[in-house]
């Protein structure tokens, strides 16, 4: 009797363990999943964001062409000038990926001549 006792005691213990166990895992696999969730949206995101850049870079490049055609082919220069006081936002954006002075940054667009 006393032997079964300690046998049982024994199961016991070892099946308390394992529920322990399995809620640790069941905790794990909770943060893991979640985590991949969020990992998975944050792509969508990225992933959207590359299709609208893709389409405004294409529509630019149509509105640029446009207009050199318009000028006869031979205003890049001056379109150019003209076009870099109009946008604050796009100003903003050269200056945060270029510098202010132009130096250019980790981020920066490489440059013909330059390298």
């Amino acid at each position: 009797a006393k032997q079964a006792s300690l046998a049982v005691s024994e199961s016991r213990h070892k099946y308390d363990k394992l529920v322990k166990a399995h809620a640790q895992q069941g905790v794990i696999m909770h943060k893991l999943q979640d985590e991949l969730q969020r990992e998975v949206a944050q792509g969508t995101v990225l992933k959207k964001t590359v299709k609208t850049q893709e389409a405004v870079i294409h529509r630019l490049e149509e509105v640029l062409e446009a207009q050199m055609a318009s000028n006869g082919g031979g205003g890049a220069v001056g379109l150019a000038r003209k076009l870099q006081g109009r946008h604050p936002r796009a100003r903003h954006l050269r200056d945060k990926t270029i510098g202010a002075d132009g130096a250019g940054g980790a981020m920066a667009p490489s440059r013909p001549g330059s390298g």
